[in-house]
């Protein structure tokens, strides 16, 4: 069978620019409302004192929203600062930084700018007068007992639980969207400019930061979840009392007609397989009875048909599928310049430290209350499960389970305290980084139910 696909070209998904998209977005805090009690751009000339609409709707013009981002390339800022409830600021911080390309010769032509994806790194270089704007705004919230909450597309601080430089050891700097990445010193400025708490978006990932600098200001950076993606969430928060912020973390477990498209899968299945289309996606995740089954299905076969070809070495990939949790528990305890793949295929030379490795294995499962037959899950698992934990952070123990979660902390204190860098070779140095990042992914900051001091910065879990 062999079907031609008619090729379809619409505007309808064209990019709206700035212009398209504050004006559908007009009644969400992009342009002023007579309901507002105090709304404001970067570029106002009042304060919230006198404050009145007529003004706040001349400042609100795109054409009065605009900056230099170099010497003659004008491009507009749409942040806002809007207090939509009596005692509540929200910052919309627009965090895009268009800076001109070499050749970008025609300052009105949009291809004369290169993206705008590496976010806030660029704003410090580029974008400055966002910081003196964050810092005027922060004392005046301050001054006026209002509660300031920021938040915009990019993150403001490492959203890796800080094991960028880990990644980077180990999957090359080009893996991971490393670029997008913020230097410390985007937290420190905005720490230092008055910021407490900020929302940042653009990862498709949960996780919670948190950076103080050497003023003592404590900047809290939360990343909310995609509803698209594995755990499909979104955060709540809750203003209480005495400068405290309670913010918990919503699953969508359930969709009501998420399968609806199902059966037109089916038939894009059926087409691929009669093309003897290599490498099609799994048609049991047809068969999940809920979107949270959906989703998870979703990371596996990500796992399996992307991630493990672009992201990992073929050595390690080869390794890890292949290797199972009694032999993990084995080689983190060997003693032996010979790599794990060499061993494992040569275990009759190594027998003897084989059994030395296995009994002090054992011996270590039995101080931490864990029994090597639980050790039953592969090696493909546990890459599952370090995924599940760098997609949703703490929320992933509702798949992988508390039990499961111990044997890994185990699994990779034993690794790490029996590092030999004499004998490092480069599959163990590999392993190494690998449960390095895994075990950080696992012990960070909450990022599930939790409360913060918006005084002192000060992050407490909350049980659910």
């Amino acid at each position: 069978m062999n079907i031609e696909q008619p090729v379809v070209i619409t505007a309808d998904i064209a990019k709206m620019g700035y212009l398209g998209i504050t004006n559908d977005l007009k009644n969400f805090g992009f342009y002023p409302n007579k309901k507002y009690k105090f709304w404001a751009t970067p570029f106002a000339n009042y304060t919230s004192q006198n404050y009145d609409f007529k003004k706040a709707l001349e400042a609100s013009a795109l054409k009065n929203r605009v900056y230099e981002v170099a010497p003659g390339y004008e491009v507009p800022d749409v942040s806002y600062v809007v207090e939509p409830i009596e005692g509540l600021w929200l910052m919309a911080i627009d965090g895009n930084v268009y800076i001109p390309k070499k050749n970008g010769e025609d300052p009105k032509d949009s291809k004369s700018y290169s993206e705008a994806s590496t976010g806030y790194n660029n704003v410090l270089s580029n974008k400055k007068h966002l910081i003196k704007w964050v810092q005027d705004i922060s004392a005046e919230a301050k001054l006026r007992g209002k509660t300031l909450v920021a938040f915009s597309h990019f993150p403001m601080i490492d959203f890796n639980d800080d094991t960028s430089a880990e990644i980077k050891a180990l999957l090359g700097p080009n893996k991971w969207q490393l670029n997008r990445v913020p230097g410390e010193e985007v937290a420190q400025v905005f720490a230092d400019a008055g910021l407490k708490i900020h929302f940042g978006g653009h990862m498709h990932i949960n996780d919670t930061g948190m950076r103080t600098t050497k003023n003592g200001n404590t900047l809290v950076n939360i990343q909310t979840p995609s509803l698209a993606t594995y755990i499909p969430a979104y955060k709540l928060l809750t203003i209480k009392k005495d400068n405290l912020v309670d913010i918990q973390t919503i699953t969508i477990d359930n969709v009501p007609r998420f399968d609806e498209l199902f059966d037109l899968y089916k038939m894009e299945y059926q087409f691929l397989e009669s093309q003897n289309t290599k490498d099609i996606w799994n048609k049991a995740i047809l068969e999940t009875k809920n979107y949270h089954e959906f989703t998870d299905f979703h990371l596996k076969e990500l796992v399996r048909l992307r991630f493990l070809k672009d992201d990992w070495p073929n050595d390690f990939a080869s390794f890890i599928l292949n290797v199972s949790a009694k032999d993990l528990l084995i080689l983190a305890n060997i003693k032996s310049d010979k790599d794990f793949d060499f061993i494992l295929k040569n275990k009759s030379q190594f027998q003897k430290e084989w059994n030395e490795a296995e009994l002090k294995s054992e011996q270590i499962l039995t101080q931490n209350n864990l029994k090597k037959e639980d050790f039953n899950w592969i090696g493909n698992d546990l890459l599952i499960d370090f995924y599940r934990f760098r997609s949703a952070d703490e929320l992933a123990l509702a798949d992988v389970g508390l039990e499961r979660a111990k044997q890994y902390k185990i699994l990779s204190k034993m690794f790490l305290e029996n590092s030999d860098a004499s004998n490092e070779t480069l599959l163990k140095k590999q392993m190494k980084l690998f449960l390095t990042i895994f075990n950080k992914f696992m012990h960070e900051v909450p990022a599930d139910h939790f409360t913060v001091d918006l005084r002192t910065g000060e992050i407490n879990r909350k049980e659910r």
